[in-house]
C-alpha cells in the first residue's frame, strides 16, 4: 500500500467520523432533528466505507453498469448538491415564517398596549418604563395574609 493511498483512507476515515460523530452529537442535544441526523449518517457512512474499502466505487459502477467509475462519483456529487439545496431551501423557508411571525408579535403587542392605553383613557402611547410592570420587592401586610 503507498502513501497516497494511506493519507487517502486517513482523509475518508477522519471525514465520514466527523460528520457521523457530528450528526449524533447534534442529535443528542436535541438541535437536529431525527430525520436530518438520519441523513447525515448516511451522508458520513460512505465516507467510512471508502476508506477501509476503496474498490467499493468499481463494485457499485459495476453493479450499476456505470462504464465509468467517476460518473458514478460524479452523480454521488450531484446527489449531495441536491441534499445541500434542499437543506437550504427548508431554512429560508422557516426563516421567512420567523420573520413574519415576529413582525405579527410586534403588531399585536403594539395593538395590545393601545388598546390598553384607550381604557385608561391615557395617551396613544406607553414609554417602556411605564409599560413593564413595577415588581413589590416589600414584604405583604399581616392584614393581607391569609
Amino acid at each position: 500500500m503507498n502513501s497516497v493511498t494511506t493519507i487517502r483512507g486517513i482523509i475518508l476515515f477522519a471525514f465520514g467520523t466527523f460528520v457521523v460523530l457530528m450528526a449524533l452529537r447534534s442529535l443528542r442535544a436535541q438541535r437536529l432533528k431525527e430525520e436530518y441526523a438520519l441523513l447525515y449518517l448516511f451522508v458520513g457512512l460512505p465516507f467510512l466505507v471508502l476508506a477501509f474499502w476503496p474498490d467499493a466505487v468499481l463494485v457499485i459502477s459495476d453493479l450499476l453498469d456505470i462504464e465509468k467509475p467517476t460518473l458514478l462519483i460524479l452523480a454521488m456529487g450531484m446527489f449531495l448538491l441536491l441534499l445541500l439545496f434542499k437543506l437550504t431551501s427548508i431554512i429560508s423557508v422557516q426563516d421567512r415564517r420567523i420573520n413574519s411571525l415576529t413582525q405579527l408579535l410586534a403588531i399585536l403587542t403594539e395593538e395590545h398596549q393601545y388598546q390598553g392605553n384607550r381604557a385608561d383613557g391615557g395617551a396613544e402611547s406607553i414609554p417602556t418604563e411605564a409599560a413593564t410592570p413595577a415588581v413589590n420587592d416589600e414584604e405583604p401586610d399581616a392584614s393581607e395574609q391569609h
